[in-house]
């Protein structure tokens, strides 16, 4: 009886460290590649094209201290590899953006063609265009957040 006892407990240890190898092995999920030069869509290695706020930075009262304000939006097209961003097909400063916004205008067309920006109603925001692959569309969108959009608040 004792060793079918002692054999019940190896065989529940050995699958229950098993088990534990398997979870932790599970638990360690690769990150993707991130790009850190303040494009909206960073985490995005495949994007035809790079987003990014402009922004201005102002100095505050305290030492070393600093704040960035968001003045505008604009759009690259990648036509290699990194540093090369290729051109710039859209800029758009703030004050456009919601002037435009005001009037109804809602998408906006590059000089890229076949890309746009969109504006939703709701403060969305979302670059369209031409994929890398034949046939499909690339589509990256973004909650504004009140940064530029302050014709919808």
């Amino acid at each position: 009886m004792r060793k079918w006892l002692t054999l019940l407990v190896v065989v529940v240890g050995a699958l229950m460290l098993f088990s534990a190898a398997a979870v932790v092995a599970g638990d360690k999920p690769t990150p993707p590649p991130v790009f850190f030069d303040g494009r909206l869509n960073a985490y995005d290695t495949a994007a035809p094209v790079v987003i990014y706020y402009t922004h201005t930075t102002i100095p505050m009262t305290g030492w070393n201290q600093f704040r960035q304000i968001d003045t505008g939006i604009e759009l690259y097209h990648v036509a290699g590899r990194a540093p090369d961003l290729g051109d710039r097909i859209l800029f758009l400063t703030a004050a456009e953006l919601n002037e435009a916004v005001q009037a109804g205008i809602m998408d906006f067309e590059t000089t890229m063609p076949g890309y746009e920006l969109h504006v939703g109603s709701d403060g969305w925001m979302w670059v369209s265009g031409p994929d890398v692959a034949p046939n499909r569309t690339y589509t990256y969108s973004w909650d504004d957040n009140g940064r530029l959009l302050s014709a919808l608040g």
